[in-house]
């Protein structure tokens, strides 16, 4: 027998899958699916800021329409609603299920966010996973700004709940390492390297702006792993949740090796069904044992930046071999 425990952010877990925020983790019947194929620890379906407005701004038009005096009780009482819906499957899917279920916030600024961290800490998440994804359009915005803004949420959320905090980022930071430091600093127990942005198309036909591939193909693994691997080697008090490109047992393995915590699989379950992170889990149990691994410490962050030679050369280096063995 080998031994899956890993961890994020702190949590114990039976293996290091993680089923990843998606519509696959929207129900209760949905997490005890996931729970019963293997997952470590599922992380529920976020609770989307604009969806919180965006119901709002409806019941105030319906409000303004009918009872208009009556708008400021239809707003907060919109919201709460809500908020409790999602806290409610906190709560169903904690009583269902014997593995962590972590909360998932996504929000594009500060807002009313610390007392309802405080509301998924009581309802029994096991930890937040807090999805921080914006692109500025203004372009009187400075970098440094937004990255102070990250962290002050950061700040003020930590201080709010006992329960781990885990911050979901994007790659497109000027120094990642930089501000992952100062997460670290501000009470962050983890950082899920990266979140999905949307993708943009364009409909010739019509004319119009369109979404682009929703389910990743696969190659966003090696930015994955690229980053993974500097934020490890440069800062292994940080645990690192590894998203983005996992289709198989073999995207899992590399992701330990460049020293991830653990891993979250959303579009290989979508393409495959739920019974592929079984078979995932069975694929890196074997992988281990015929490499001769007992536990996945073993060979956890063996590949990750610390361990190069030349740690400022960890993201150029297979360029640098590649064309070193051109000339």
């Amino acid at each position: 027998m080998v031994d899956l425990t890993s961890h994020y952010g702190g949590i114990a877990l039976r293996n290091p899958i993680i089923a990843g925020s998606s519509g696959l983790t929207a129900s209760v019947q949905q997490v005890t699916a996931l729970a019963q194929a293997g997952a470590g620890a599922v992380i529920l379906k976020s609770l989307f800021e604009e969806q919180i407005e965006a119901t709002a701004l409806q019941a105030q038009a319906e409000t303004d329409a009918y009872y208009p005096e009556g708008l400021d009780y239809m707003l907060h009482y919109t919201r709460q609603h809500e908020v409790e819906k999602y806290l409610d499957l906190i709560r169903e899917a904690k009583s269902a299920v014997d593995i962590p279920v972590i909360a998932s916030i996504n929000c594009y600024r500060g807002g009313e966010w610390e007392s309802f961290a405080k509301s998924i800490q009581e309802a029994g998440a096991d930890a937040l996973e807090l999805n921080v994804m914006r692109i500025e359009t203004n372009p009187a915005q400075r970098g440094i700004d937004l990255e102070q803004e990250l962290i002050d949420l950061a700040i003020s959320i930590t201080r709010t709940v006992q329960i781990p905090v885990v911050f979901k980022i994007s790659d497109r930071f000027t120094n990642i390492l930089s501000l992952a430091q100062e997460l670290a600093k501000s009470g962050v127990k983890g950082l899920t390297c990266f979140n999905k942005s949307w993708q943009t198309d364009i409909n010739i036909d019509s004319l119009e702006i369109v979404q682009g591939p929703v389910i990743s193909t696969g190659h966003e693994l090696y930015n994955t792993l690229k980053y993974t691997g500097l934020l490890s080697g440069k800062l292994p008090q940080l645990p690192i949740s590894a998203s983005g490109g996992v289709m198989d047992y073999a995207g899992i393995v590399k992701c330990l090796l460049v020293g991830a915590s653990s891993v979250q699989v959303a579009s290989a379950l979508y393409q495959h069904g739920v019974p592929h992170l079984t078979k995932m889990l069975e694929e890196l149990t074997q992988w281990m044992t015929q490499h001769g691994y007992r536990a996945i410490d073993e060979f956890r962050a063996m590949l990750d930046a610390s361990k190069q030679a030349d740690q400022e050369l960890y993201m150029r280096s297979q360029f640098m071999r590649y064309f070193s063995s051109k000339a």
